[in-house]
């Protein structure tokens, strides 16, 4: 009897305390383990449950890894209506997808705008090289007025000195007629 009891204890107690080590890993974060009992009795069931979760676990763990690299098109389906880590991850992959479109049409606004701002800006520099050619075309129209009216000034400087030279002339004609 001790022998038999000792064969069945050690039947259960070595494959629970196996998967005892890989839940304690799991718990760790290390999902890389294997549950390599198979039996069909209670144990056998709770390591082909234990596969099953290993199972879940590396495939939440490989959709959670392609979303990390920007792989938003993740497909994860939820195994029953209490499935919320599945659920949050459809949610998460849904909202990422509706920020990326969001993201995208904001960038096409703002592509629009800068192609706007930038016809502006060349609008305004045309405009602007417009308006520098006026003005030095102006101050050149200046200084050619400034040139003109000091020689104006200068032919009516003299043509007073001659209207003085020619009134004293005609002064000196006059008082030499008059003598």
């Amino acid at each position: 009897v001790l022998v038999l009891l000792f064969f069945i204890a050690r039947a259960i107690l070595v494959p629970m305390t196996k998967m005892t080590e890989a839940a304690t890993r799991i718990a760790a974060g290390d999902i890389n383990q294997q549950i390599d009992y198979h039996s069909g009795d209670e144990v056998g069931a709770l390591a082909t449950a234990f596969r099953s979760l290993i199972q879940y676990l590396k495939g939440m763990a490989d959709a959670a890894d392609s979303i990390s690299k920007g792989d938003i098109t993740v497909s994860v389906e939820p195994r029953s209506a209490q499935d919320l880590l599945a659920k949050s991850f459809v949610r998460m992959t849904e909202n990422l997808r509706t920020a990326n479109h969001q993201m995208q049409d904001s960038a096409r606004v703002i592509t629009a705008s800068i192609s706007e701002i930038l016809a502006t800006t060349s609008q305004l520099t045309a405009s602007v090289h417009e308006t520098a050619t006026a003005v030095s075309q102006t101050a050149s129209t200046v200084e050619e007025v400034k040139q003109v009216a000091h020689l104006s000034g200068q032919k009516a400087k003299q043509v007073s000195d001659n209207a003085q030279e020619t009134a004293r002339i005609s002064e000196g004609g006059k008082q030499a007629l008059e003598r």
